[in-house]
């Protein structure tokens, strides 16, 4: 049941972090959007995303935020292992943040309209 009542919470979270991605894009448009750099999307969503999935984003052995990675470069955001293994956290995913807007322009296809079925209630 605890679940359950945990799956409502997200959803709900979820559904305002929705939201306010909607009102910006109501209030301001597609180019109020575009507007947003890296950080700000970062800051405004794509932490706030992870927080609600139950990272700790501010716990640095668990989520890191622009940092530079020895032979990779800077990453955007750092998912990572919060057990220690000799000693040390292990890093999980790397994610590159970008504007929104930006994908769109190497993936055209992004801006059709996505079918009914493939969206999850």
């Amino acid at each position: 049941m605890k679940s359950n009542n945990n799956n409502t919470q997200i959803k709900y979270k979820l559904g305002k972090l929705i939201d306010k991605y909607n009102k910006i894009k109501k209030e301001k448009g597609a180019i109020g959007l575009e507007r947003l750099n890296e950080t700000e999307v970062r800051k405004d969503f794509i932490d706030p995303f992870f927080e609600i999935l139950g990272w700790n984003i501010h716990d640095s052995t668990e989520y890191g935020a622009e940092e530079y990675i020895k032979g990779i470069g800077r990453a955007d955001i750092i998912l990572r292992d919060p057990r220690k293994i000799s000693g040390k956290s292990h890093s999980l995913v790397y994610v590159e943040a970008k504007r929104f807007g930006i994908l769109s322009r190497f993936f055209p296809i992004l801006d059709e309209e996505i079918p009914q079925q493939y969206i999850l209630q």
